[in-house]
């Protein structure tokens, strides 16, 4: 378990020299973990899992092996139940699938995974390709990845309530992550505007190609219209809290429902210009 413990914390550290915002969730994980240490390492474990992988497949983690066979491989450790020693992420899925087989309904657990990996590795496929996608496809694309996170993180918490309980938490966390990081995203190639919106190139951006990207009306637009949805769900997130299942799970997503609140002032400061009259909660 030590070794365990040691990989998570090693992952934390790369995660915070990344970007400020992983510290913070390492804070809060950690402290909330204090008087439940053993029970909540399989929830630690399984997010330096999912958020090592992402860093890999999304290019801000370099390894000595390409990005999309280390997917294949560890798709097929989790199908075939032969997790080996040879990186941080082989071990850590085998220790919180191993240990998911005593706590959890493991069949679910294991698929959850296995699709999660499957929906990152598209992720590289769209950067290395600068894919672009129409807003159904890249809209489903995302609301799986966080279903998936959301529902895997709720078991670990042993909380009965589901993405399903509260969908607009869902698509409020996919608005978070597209908007937050829809530059940095264009700038290596993860291009999450949609076509049926504005098409973008599939050659290597500039910084001012990628200005006139994020400036073309139609693209401010789609900001605005997007803006403007997720103001209606973070109103009907803060309606089914109260009603959610159980109390671990009410707080899961309060906490959830925070974060995304306390991006909005900056999201709104960046794009005063464009979203006169909306307002969230």
């Amino acid at each position: 378990m030590l070794n365990i413990e040691y990989i998570c914390l090693k992952q934390f550290y790369f995660f915070s020299r990344r970007h400020r915002r992983y510290f913070f969730i390492f804070l809060g994980m950690y402290l909330t973990s204090i008087f439940r240490w053993k029970s909540s390492r399989l929830l630690r474990a399984g997010y330096c899992f999912i958020q090592l992988v992402d860093d890999i497949l999304d290019g801000d983690r370099s390894i000595d092996e390409d990005p999309g066979a280390f997917a294949g491989r560890i798709l097929f450790e989790i199908s075939a139940e032969q997790f080996g020693k040879s990186s941080e992420a082989s071990i850590l899925i085998g220790f919180v699938l191993t240990e998911a087989q005593e706590r959890h309904d493991y069949a679910t657990i294991k698929d959850r995974f296995a699709a999660l990996v499957t929906v990152l590795k598209d992720d590289y496929d769209r950067r290395i390709r600068r894919r672009t996608d129409l807003a159904s496809t890249l809209k489903q694309h995302h609301r799986l990845t966080f279903q998936l996170s959301m529902d895997i993180t709720l078991a670990f918490l042993d909380s009965e309530v589901t993405s399903g309980d509260c969908p607009e938490i869902v698509d409020s966390l996919v608005w978070c992550s597209v908007m937050r990081d829809l530059r940095d995203d264009l700038s290596v190639g993860i291009i999450n505007i949609p076509k049926d919106i504005y098409s973008v190139s599939s050659k290597p951006l500039s910084s001012e190609d990628i200005d006139t990207i994020l400036n073309a009306r139609a693209v401010q637009n789609w900001v605005r219209d997007e803006f403007a949805l997720q103001a209606h769900n973070m109103a009907a997130i803060g309606e089914k809290l109260p009603h959610l299942k159980d109390n671990i799970g009410k707080l899961a997503v309060k906490i959830f429902w925070k974060s995304i609140k306390s991006y909005v002032p900056r999201f709104e400061k960046q794009n005063s210009r464009i979203l006169s009259g909306i307002k969230f909660i």
